[in-house]
């Protein structure tokens, strides 16, 4: 199987200027170098760029003071 295979050709007909990957969150950044690699390839041409969004659950018992203490 071509590693481009999971790619709707019929949407990448014509060839995008501009990608952007979306992730939920970057530790290694492994997977975002993949799909830049494999999108890369399959356009030469176009300009890929990443956007990562997450989110983090504070405990209850840990107040936000320490990061804006004067309010």
């Amino acid at each position: 199987m071509k590693s481009d295979a999971w790619l709707d050709r019929k949407t990448a007909t014509p060839e995008p200027e501009r990608l952007v990957i979306l992730d939920d969150m970057l530790t290694s950044g492994r997977h975002f170098r993949a799909v830049t690699f494999v999108l890369h390839r399959r356009f030469p041409r176009a300009q890929i760029v990443g956007t990562f969004i997450t989110r983090r659950v504070v405990p209850e018992d840990r107040a936000f003071e320490h990061v804006f203490p004067d309010q």
